[in-house]
């Protein structure tokens, strides 16, 4: 009987490893090394104003954006000042080099509120800019918008 009990401890223990390297390694490890094979710039804790044109001098954004970064992972939450009152999404993606590269969805849209967005990371760090693509719901088309956003405090 003693050696079950010592057969079943060590079986939960090990299935208990397996499970936190399950979870650790794709999450935690896996995108420090990608990081590192594939050099990424650091915009972690980044808070970025946002536009839905170019900005230029005095405009104020409608938008603004913060950014969480594990390794070559991106994780951003935005606010976003719309007609209908103010939006909320939620972006997860990677950056590689210049590229951001995000999935986002709007939690409060039933599901049905998602798209994806591209973005080059100007050489200086102070700009994102590129396009966000979603499935408009009233029409089904595809539909592209372009995007800018400027490091907060330097626009």
């Amino acid at each position: 009987m003693d050696n079950l009990a010592y057969d079943i401890s060590i079986g939960l223990f090990i299935a208990f490893l397996g499970g936190a390297f399950a979870r650790f390694v794709p999450n935690g490890i896996w995108p420090l090394v990608r990081s590192r094979l594939h050099p990424s710039p650091n915009i972690n804790n980044t808070v970025w104003d946002g536009y839905s044109n170019e900005p230029s001098k005095g405009e104020n954004p409608n938008s603004r954006m913060t950014i969480k970064q594990w390794g070559d992972t991106i994780k951003a939450d935005t606010e976003r000042d719309t007609s209908n009152g103010v939006r909320r999404f939620k972006y997860k993606g990677r950056i590689r080099g210049n590229q951001v590269v995000l999935n986002w969805e709007e939690p409060r849209g039933g599901g049905i509120i998602l798209g994806s967005m591209v973005m080059k990371l100007s050489a200086n760090r102070q700009r994102l800019e590129g396009l966000t693509v979603y499935v408009r719901l009233d029409d089904g088309d595809v539909k592209p918008e372009p995007r800018f956003y400027v490091l907060k405090g330097n626009n």
